[in-house]
C-alpha cells in the first residue's frame, strides 16, 4: 500500500491489488507509475474533474515528459477516505 498526497493535503492511498493486478497488468506502457501518479496528485495541469461515469470519483492529470502524454488518475471518495481506482496514459484531457 502506498499513500500520497494531493495538492489540497488530501490523503490518497493506492493498493498494491489495483497498482499490480490493475495498472500495470492493464497498461504496461514504459513509465513509471508511482512516480508519475504522485505527481499528477501534488500537481495536476487542469483543475481537478468529477468522473462523469463513477460517481464520488475524480479525475486528476498530470504531464508525462518523454513520452508527451497525460497520465489521468481516478481517484474514487467516499466518506474520509480516497484511493487511485485506475491510472493510465491518454492524448486528452476529459
Amino acid at each position: 500500500m502506498k499513500t500520497f498526497r494531493d495538492y489540497r493535503g488530501v490523503e490518497i492511498k493506492l493498493s498494491d491489488e489495483v497498482l499490480y493486478g490493475h495498472i500495470l497488468a492493464d497498461h504496461p506502457e514504459p513509465i513509471d507509475y508511482v512516480q508519475d501518479i504522485a505527481k499528477a496528485l501534488a500537481t495536476p495541469v487542469v483543475p481537478v474533474l468529477p468522473d462523469p461515469r463513477r460517481p464520488n470519483s475524480l479525475r486528476y492529470y498530470g504531464w508525462v515528459d518523454g513520452l508527451e502524454k497525460y497520465i489521468r488518475v481516478a481517484v474514487k471518495v467516499l466518506d474520509n477516505e480516497a484511493w487511485v481506482s485506475t491510472a493510465f496514459l491518454t492524448d486528452e484531457l476529459v
